[in-house]
């Protein structure tokens, strides 16, 4: 039978093996090379031909975007399958001028790669999307977004009683330990394959929009509630359907209004809660926003490590220490992440923190590089 040569870009070297395993072992007549750069992919396809490319957007060197012209530009008329995350729609309709065949919003549903991949090699992928820079006839299609399945192992429907207002509703929950585990990036924000579990992390009434993490969605006390009860909150979110990561930044900000209304306000909780916020406009490219709720995030850290130097026991006071310091770097404000990193690196007791050490101690290379640059 025909080899079928996919060549994967994609930045986070951790997928590589979780895409090559899922289609190589779906068929044996799949060859799969994986790169990590875009000016490597230019590359390599200039001198060997591939059935398939399936691109990332979000590349370290050089922009999905501009890889894919370039490689119109070579002549290549190899088939394309974009990768993107959480359905930038206007981004994905920028790169069609030069004609894809399909794409997948990330975290990628690894079922439905296999089938992409299937239906465009096998030549039963009619659609193709084009546009102006395409030498073919435009054509036009309702494009609908990866759907998750609604698998208990991943994701269910949960019924929740309202400690607030009584109201009984559904909400959606996830399994995390079912979910495989694509990276760890160096503020602690896990990435997983299939769905963004911190989307669900925060319950929100539908009736009175009390909202609140999971853990914590019952735990409250009595005058608590009658705090929370004499103010109204409003959202223009409909809670009741499965969340996009717009409604799930909407959770987190009815959260952080709810915190507000405590009688004791937990700093390291309404921390936790601003950096969640913080990866989900990650997740959109909104660097701006992610900033600016890293940088309250970080106030609040701070604030908890020179008082009770913890974080609700989750992180020692070396854990707590490096995550200011990556938050700092992370922002900008580069003289506090070296204080921290330091802080961190002369413990006496860090080298018994392995993992706290090791982030540490690279991470204070990686302030060195940005500060000279």
């Amino acid at each position: 039978m025909e080899e079928y040569k996919i060549l994967i870009v994609e930045d986070i070297k951790a997928a590589h093996l979780l895409y090559e395993q899922a289609l190589t072992n779906y068929n044996d007549n799949y060859s799969v090379k994986c790169i990590d750069r875009g000016k490597e992919a230019l590359k390599e396809l200039k001198y060997k031909k591939y059935n398939l490319i399936i691109l990332d957007i979000d590349l370290p060197d050089i922009r999905g975007e501009e890889v894919l012209e370039k490689i119109r530009e070579m002549g290549v008329n190899t088939p394309v399958l974009i990768l993107t995350a959480f359905g930038q729609k206007s981004l994905v309709i920028n790169v069609t001028e030069f004609g894809i065949h399909d794409y997948l919003l990330k975290p990628l549903d690894l079922d439905v790669l296999r089938d992409r991949v299937n239906e465009i090699l096998l030549g039963n992928k009619k659609i193709v999307i084009k546009g102006k820079k395409s030498k073919s006839i435009p054509e036009i299609i309702n494009h609908k977004e990866v759907e998750i399945d609604e698998d208990k192992k991943y994701l269910w429907k949960k019924k929740v009683k309202c400690p607030v207002c009584n109201h009984e509703f559904e909400t959606y929950n996830y399994k995390n330990k079912s979910q495989v585990l694509i990276e760890k990036e160096s503020d602690f924000h896990e990435v997983f394959e299939k769905i963004d579990p911190i989307m669900y992390d925060v319950y929100v009434c539908t009736n009175c929009y009390y909202a609140e993490v999971f853990q914590d969605f019952e735990k409250l006390s009595s005058e608590n509630i009658k705090r929370i009860s004499s103010e109204k909150r409003q959202t223009l979110s409909n809670f009741k359907e499965k969340r996009s990561i717009e409604d799930a930044i909407e959770s987190f900000n009815l959260a952080i209004e709810t915190n507000d209304l405590y009688e004791k306000v937990n700093e390291s909780h309404l921390a936790n809660l601003f950096l969640k916020k913080a990866w989900l406009y990650r997740n959109l490219k909104d660097y701006p926003r992610e900033k600016e709720n890293m940088q309250k995030a970080l106030e609040l850290y701070e604030k908890k490590y020179l008082t009770a130097k913890s974080i609700n026991g989750m992180l020692s006071e070396n854990g707590l220490a490096y995550l200011i310091a990556e938050l700092s770097r992370r922002v900008g404000d580069y003289q506090k992440a070296h204080n921290y990193f330091k802080k961190v690196l002369n413990d006496k007791n860090i080298k018994d923190e392995k993992y706290i050490y090791n982030l540490a101690k690279k991470q204070i290379e990686n302030l060195k590089e940005e500060e000279s640059k």
